[in-house]
């Protein structure tokens, strides 16, 4: 199990699309930039300094972190059946639950790594714009307590959100065997399931208001039965499709 990890995030983390990525992030964090200094009343009229940049881009990066998340899935998934990786894999002595479960390790690491990356240059760029500052603040709010804490608890749940995010996305690329179709479909879930909120009591329920509003509660200091209740949401969806991408693959004769 543990070479077949090895081996996953091997392939995740030389992927150019990941570096990519990092580039999105920068060019995402200095358009915030060039926003808040040029235009402030585009921005909200926030004030912000330097420790408290990595939270401002946190919820204003979801969507970017969905894409990555759907880019890397469905690198790991759909392009490789589609290339006959998967049958190079299989062909020899490995079960099919460990080999999907390294697939699932390495999209959590390359999400950690991501968000990491984007809380580490945050802080520079932050830093280098707007000073450092003597308080935290969100949405223009001073927060109480240490900065680099609060910052990494965020960081954590923002992590945990995307990865949960990232099981469904994982069953999706399985089951569609496209790259394309499991990025679209990825983007269609979180644009319309906001939209479906509207209609329906579900919105407690939600793996995209999650993945948009998880990371709030150590800066809204939430309470300890709220923090347990939305943890336990995003590992019933990780679980639940973990099992569907387990008993997919079990079942689908991967081999032709």
């Amino acid at each position: 199990m543990t070479g077949l990890v090895k081996n996953e995030m091997y392939k995740v983390f030389r992927l150019k699309k990941f570096y990519l990525f990092m580039g999105v992030i920068m060019a995402l964090q200095a358009a915030q930039i060039f926003r808040q200094i040029v235009m402030p009343q585009e921005s909200g009229g926030f004030a912000i300094n330097g420790q408290s940049f990595p939270l401002a881009l946190m919820g204003g990066n979801a969507l970017a972190m969905v894409m990555f998340v759907a880019v890397i899935a469905a690198d790991l998934t759909a392009e490789e059946y589609r290339n006959g990786t998967f049958k190079l894999v299989l062909l020899r002595p490995v079960d099919r639950v460990p080999f999907l479960g390294a697939k699932a390790a390495a999209l959590l690491a390359s999400v950690t790594a991501m968000i990491f990356f984007t809380v580490l240059s945050a802080y520079l760029t932050g830093t280098a714009a707007f000073g450092w500052g003597n308080r935290l603040l969100y949405q223009g709010e001073a927060i109480s307590g240490t900065s680099f804490v609060i910052t990494l608890e965020a960081a954590l749940a923002f992590i945990l959100a995307s990865a949960g995010f990232g099981m469904v996305v994982l069953f999706i690329a399985l089951a569609t065997e496209h790259s394309g179709m499991t990025i679209g479909i990825a983007l269609a879930i979180y644009i319309i399931s906001p939209l479906l909120e509207r209609y329906a009591n579900f919105g407690d329920y939600s793996i995209v208001r999650l993945l948009n509003t998880f990371h709030e509660l150590p800066i809204t200091g939430a309470s300890t039965q709220q923090v347990i209740f939305q943890i336990g949401i995003i590992a019933a969806y990780a679980a639940s499709f973990f099992f569907g991408s387990a008993v997919f693959m079990k079942r689908k004769d991967v081999l032709l």
